[in-house]
């Protein structure tokens, strides 16, 4: 029975990965521009602006 459990805990694990087509270096990417961006709190943003 252990075995068996163990079968459906993996193919629910694959299920549920994401399929979304963003890279990870993509996502650093943007994150790290998000992070520069928004550095400073909002007297950093109203200067950006």
């Amino acid at each position: 029975m252990n075995r068996n459990a163990s079968n459906d805990t993996q193919s629910i694990e694959r299920s549920t990965a994401p399929d979304h087509g963003i890279s990870f270096g993509e996502a650093v990417r943007v994150w790290a521009r998000v992070a520069a961006l928004s550095f400073g709190g909002p007297a950093g943003q109203i200067a950006v602006m």
